[in-house]
């Protein structure tokens, strides 16, 4: 099956057209990247200083947006690829959360990249089925799934570090927590990318990781 790969020129409209596909309820996989901005849960906007952070951080280029999953801040943009599985099951959230992570390992691992189910410590948006690298956070999962029937629609989302601008990225997320009145923020040094563990990356490697990815996922969801 081929997954298509949607570029956005911001965020919001990425978030947009997630939300469309959740909406329409149809079983298939999606891909995309995106402009520059930062991923937050609404619990964000109970922090004091929120508003005013935020206007500051879409000035510097980083625009935040709120989205419906929990967890916490996380970067996108060029080099950051995302991958999401839209599906009927009625397997529990954790179930579907491991089918997902392990696909996500078998695909990495076709490009000699050994990861694995570990939260280090200072990890960006922590959560219990963070794939790290040597250690080292490079990929995240969330879940948003329908309640109250038997076979619920579940839309499974993974944002993947492929090859991004690390430094930059986690300079924005810091200095927009800090001026929001966060009690802490991520560590540079917990997170990675895959590309930085690959002997020999590739212009083509969101193609060919959406594709290993792709079949991976249909042997795991079939």
């Amino acid at each position: 099956m081929k997954v298509a790969h949607e570029k956005f020129s911001s965020l919001s409209s990425a978030m947009a057209a997630e939300d469309r596909i959740w909406l329409a309820g149809a079983p298939g996989s999606w891909a995309w990247t995106c402009a520059n901005g930062l991923s937050v849960p609404a619990s964000a906007l109970r922090l004091e200083n929120f508003a005013a952070a935020a206007e500051r951080s879409h000035i510097r280029g980083w625009p935040v947006v709120v989205r419906c999953t929990g967890g916490g801040c996380v970067p996108q943009g060029p080099g950051i690829l995302n991958f999401g599985v839209m599906t009927h099951s009625s397997l529990s959230a954790d179930h579907l959360y491991a089918r997902f992570a392990q696909s996500i390992i078998d695909a990495t691992a076709r490009f000699g990249a050994r990861s694995s189910i570990f939260t280090p410590e200072g990890a960006w948006c922590e959560g219990r089925y963070d794939l790290s690298i040597a250690r080292r956070k490079f990929c995240g999962l969330s879940q948003r799934r329908s309640v109250g029937t038997h076979l619920r629609p579940a839309f499974i989302h993974a944002a993947i570090f492929l090859c991004p601008d690390l430094d930059t990225a986690f300079t924005a997320m810091r200095r927009f927590l800090t001026e929001a009145g966060a009690k802490s923020a991520p560590d540079r040094q917990a997170a990675t990318s895959l590309a930085a563990h690959l002997e020999a990356p590739n212009a083509r490697l969101a193609e060919q990781l959406t594709g290993s990815l792709s079949q991976c996922i249909e042997e795991m969801f079939d």
